[in-house]
């Protein structure tokens, strides 16, 4: 049922008008979980053109998966934050060609046959929304101060960039909040009255509130005592049934047994690859080639392995949108430094030993990839550097990498190492856990 803004309390009524009244460039709308900040989201936007402030509004994200929830709740486009900065959708015609290179042409019009590349390029930062528009970016808790800065940057100077978030998430890994938490143009504080039923909210209220009377467990919430073997039973039960599950932990000495455990339950530890198809693979590193981010995850339907200069490599499509994935295997789940430091390398022998560039490239070509993709890059090497991914397994993720989704059913995995750590920063953990039950839209599960 959709919420009229006379529906609306005292407190959001204010934060509406405050939103809309305000003269800056960039304003900042903060509340807990169930403080109603996407049913306030909803309304700022039809407002804003209904009353003449704007005349269109638009929505980014942080992630691609935010970006597609945040896309079904409010019925309208929603890009990533890098694919609005960096991105752009080139919809150019090209000419359909035959077996021998040749024009093809209509039987009946006896026009020439074309077809649209749909090539998504990423270049310099450029303005991430038109002139007069109210961008909305959710999620904001994840944007650090490089993109907070580049975003304001190259704002259109008639438009305005409202920010929603919850700041009793985690900071951003590689940096501090970009927007500004402290002094947010409007805060939410009362829990909305749908919420307040919610074991999962009050067990985030908790949390949040620091105090020590946890909701008992129930159908929404569960606790349990740490073994591995059950934990790995519970997300392998739920990948059974189909259902939208994941386990997230703190460190990745954990996330790595856990993934261990769960995929030889699975039985993709027995493919004749190293990455089995069905499986969900997480990004580590940005990738502006395909549009994949760091702490995306995707499910892959298709592997395949091929001979390239630099030995055996895989190559996955994406469930979703089929984009094409290039993983060295022996790199799958190492450090980012040591990654970064391997196509560093190869970098540098692509640009220096071009016949072995170009032969790689033909090789992708004859795998199935479209020559097409090679055409928005200024020479072969870049093509193939923007080929190569840095993958890790995904069924268990650390919450970091989960922060900016929603599921279904999140498991939080509270190791022994997590408990020592949280005596000296108890404000970090107290975040983290905070951050873990908010992902769950209808279980929470805590081992300890």
């Amino acid at each position: 049922m959709s919420i009229e803004y006379e529906d609306l309390t005292d407190e959001q009524k204010k934060a509406v008008i405050d939103i809309l009244s305000s003269g800056e460039r960039v304003r900042l709308l903060t509340g807990f979980a169930g403080s109603g900040k996407t049913t306030l989201m909803k309304i700022i936007a039809e407002k804003a053109v209904s009353e003449g402030h704007f005349i269109g509004v638009e929505y980014i994200c942080p992630t691609g998966r935010a970006a597609s929830q945040l896309s079904s709740v409010v019925c309208a486009r929603v890009l990533t934050v890098h694919r609005a900065l960096y991105g752009k959708k080139e919809d150019e015609e090209i000419p359909i060609l035959d077996a021998n290179g040749n024009q093809i042409f209509c039987p009946i019009t006896g026009m020439p046959k074309k077809r649209f590349t749909g090539r998504l390029i990423f270049s310099q930062p450029h303005a991430p929304c038109g002139d007069w528009v109210l961008l909305i970016c959710d999620e904001a808790s994840m944007i650090d101060t490089v993109i907070h800065r580049e975003l304001v940057r190259h704002l259109p100077p008639n438009s305005v960039l409202l920010y929603v978030g919850d700041k009793g998430q985690l900071e951003p890994v590689n940096g501090r909040w970009g927007p500004d938490f402290s002094s947010p143009t409007a805060q939410l504080s009362q829990i909305h009255r749908q919420a307040e039923g919610s074991t999962i909210t009050n067990l985030s209220f908790c949390v949040r509130t620091d105090s020590e009377h946890w909701p008992e467990g129930d159908d929404e919430v569960q606790y349990y005592d740490l073994f591995l073997e059950d934990v790995a039973d519970w997300l392998v039960d739920h990948r059974e049934g189909e259902e939208d599950a994941t386990l997230c932990t703190w460190t990745n000495e954990m996330r790595q047994r856990i993934n261990h455990l769960v995929r030889r339950k699975l039985g993709y530890d027995q493919a004749p690859t190293v990455v089995a198809e069905g499986e969900h693979i997480l990004c580590l590193v940005n990738n502006y080639g395909s549009g994949l981010m760091n702490g995306d995850r995707v499910c892959v339907f298709k592997v395949g392995t091929l001979r390239l200069s630099t030995g055996i490599a895989l190559l996955c499509y994406s469930e979703e949108n089929h984009i094409p994935i290039l993983i060295n295997p022996e790199m799958l789940g190492r450090p980012v430094r040591q990654y970064n430091k391997w196509t560093s390398s190869l970098k540098q022998r692509y640009k220096e030993m071009k016949n072995t560039t170009s032969a790689d490239m033909q090789e992708l070509f004859r795998q199935g990839i479209d020559p097409s993709l090679a055409e928005q890059y200024e020479s072969e090497s870049d093509f193939m550097m923007s080929m190569w991914h840095h993958i890790d397994y995904g069924q268990c993720m650390t919450v970091h990498k989960l922060q900016g989704s929603e599921m279904a059913h999140v498991g939080l995995v509270w190791c022994p190492k997590m408990s020592t750590a949280a005596r000296s920063e108890s404000e970090f953990f107290r975040r983290l856990l905070y951050t873990a039950i908010t992902r769950a839209k209808q279980t929470f599960v805590l081992w300890e």
